[in-house]
């Protein structure tokens, strides 16, 4: 049976849209400067259902691939250990040109605070500007889930997000974040975004509630490269890039006397746009990663992830579709790049391969809703959910 829901609102509103995919209901409201475009949201959210096989995940909700593969792990004392981790989002309409140092749809760091160009200095005194959530800053966390950042309740100036993380400016735009598990982060390194339509707060130090602590250092000004990570009780990585000509890319990286390193093709030549294609290990073995390369393809997908080889030997592709899911909210329609298909080949010991297909099917919903000036009723419609072998909410394979 349907479950009814009832939401009390603070102003005049028009009619909305409430579309669901899949097996997922969310709301989208009608002003697009106040509510993000939560279809091209990177990372992995604390708070979204996840379709996900092994260190890939594929958001039910947008069909956004997402990947995250931790290159390093150095443990340390008390639990605080040092993670150099590569996470990765299918390039969306405002995410493809960028020249990150990891290259296009790739991102690596230690936690920031990112926010809108246009909004950056409004970042330390959200409490004047409450009216809307146009300018809020957000938190992005090292595997690249970002949630918005409200103002707490208590008349502090500090900032909350729904998974319980606070944020205390402590004046010249230099942040205090406090994780539920109590890690303090200082994040006060102010810097361009990949995409340069945003300013970060990159971390410098971690804190534990022992008073173990790292320390990242960073090169570079109008856009920041770790340059080292140090921890209070010796353990260091250092970052080398590759500084010829104008673009800068990762090269390696070195910890306990072993170095990973990195390769790179360039998107067009000349440019500064790179595909990480490989990242070797002290093993000898490697992670390779092709894409859909051509920049100015009308075929879903361009410039995003086609395959993927493990370091040893399994295979996955994709292929994509475009999703229109805010058909009547932000004319012109812009569309979402969602995964379409996904295959997986590994190699047999009597030197056959196994395969295995799925393909994933998206789309808008069509109920609406109609809602008074201070009060609206939402129906949540039936949905029914199948989990039968390999078919899940609408999700198929064979």
């Amino acid at each position: 049976m349907p479950s009814e829901a009832r939401l009390t609102m603070s102003r005049l509103c028009k009619r909305f849209f409430i579309p669901f995919v899949i097996a997922l209901v969310a709301v989208s409201t009608t002003s697009a400067e106040e509510i993000r475009d939560f279809y091209a949201e990177p990372g992995l959210h604390p708070f979204k259902e996840k379709v996900h096989h092994l260190n890939e995940t594929i958001d039910p909700f947008s069909g956004t691939l997402q990947l995250a593969h931790t290159d390093i792990t150095i443990p340390g004392n008390g639990g605080l250990d040092i993670n150099i981790s590569r996470f990765y989002t299918n390039p969306q309409t405002a995410l493809e040109w960028t020249e990150g140092i990891v290259g296009i749809g790739w991102t690596m760091h230690f936690g920031r605070i990112v926010a809108p160009s246009a909004h950056w200095d409004k970042a330390c005194s959200q409490q004047s500007h409450a009216g809307s959530t146009a300018d809020n800053p957000s938190l992005e966390h090292p595997d690249g889930a970002r949630e918005l950042l409200v103002l707490a309740t208590d008349n502090s100036g500090d900032l909350v997000t729904k998974s319980n993380w606070r944020v205390h400016c402590t004046g010249a735009f230099a942040f205090e974040v406090h994780s539920p598990d109590g890690l303090t982060y200082l994040m006060d390194r102010l810097a361009a975004s990949e995409d340069g339509q945003n300013r970060s707060w990159y971390t410098s130090r971690i804190t534990d509630l022992r008073g173990n602590s790292i320390e990242i250092v960073y090169i570079g000004l109008y856009q920041v490269y770790v340059s080292e990570v140090r921890a209070s009780d010796g353990r260091e990585v250092t970052f080398e890039y590759d500084s010829e000509g104008p673009c800068r890319k990762l090269e390696s990286i070195t910890a306990n006397g072993e170095t990973w390193t990195y390769q790179f093709e360039p998107v067009t030549d000349p440019g500064c746009m790179m595909f990480l294609t490989e990242v070797n290990l002290p093993s000898g073995e490697r992670w390779q990663y092709d894409y859909y390369r051509d920049p100015f393809s009308s075929t879903p997908g361009r410039l995003s992830l086609s395959k993927v080889v493990y370091p040893r030997g399994g295979e996955v592709t994709y292929t994509y579709q475009q999703v229109y899911f805010n058909q009547k909210i932000v004319p012109p329609w812009t569309p979402t790049t969602s995964v379409q298909a996904k295959s997986t080949f590994t190699s047999l010991p009597d030197g056959g391969v196994e395969q295995h297909h799925w393909t994933y099917s998206f789309s808008p919903g069509g109920r609406e809703a109609q809602c008074s000036a201070n009060a609206m009723d939402l129906s949540r419609p039936a949905v029914r959910r199948v989990e039968s072998g390999l078919e899940l909410a609408g999700i198929e394979a064979w």
